[in-house]
């Protein structure tokens, strides 16, 4: 299994924050990490997170997302999730925390990074 968490620095406050691989008990501190070290360098005002490249969202991973939208808020900070796939959005969507963390026509697939630096990127052998 492989996770990575790219932060993209879009300049006027704004950060993407890219996520690909899967996030659950193992890899969701590393995205918390990942977005509360944004948060505390580069001080935005709004966070986009894509979840197009996540195979795999678990109710930790969800926990994650829906405390830092929380945290987010009570800071002032605009955040949310996008370019969900399938698997995904039905997830979010089955658990009940679509409509809180995506909102309508996101805005953010249009934004492109000014400077990226990858936080976290590790690859784990998965033993089935």
């Amino acid at each position: 299994m492989t996770f990575a968490v790219d932060v993209a620095d879009l300049g006027g406050r704004q950060i993407l924050v890219t996520v690909s691989g899967e996030i659950d008990y193992a890899t969701a501190p590393d995205l918390r990490a990942a977005i509360s070290e944004a948060i505390d360098t580069l001080n935005p005002t709004r966070i986009r997170v894509d979840l197009a490249r996540v195979t795999l969202l678990d109710s930790t991973g969800i926990g994650i997302l829906v405390v830092a939208y929380r945290i987010s808020r009570q800071m002032g900070i605009d955040f949310s999730v996008y370019n969900q796939n399938a698997l995904v959005d039905r997830v979010l969507t089955a658990v009940g925390v679509r409509d809180l963390l995506c909102p309508p026509a996101a805005p953010a697939q249009q934004l492109v990074p000014r400077s990226r630096s990858t936080l976290t990127d590790r690859a784990e052998d998965s033993a089935v």
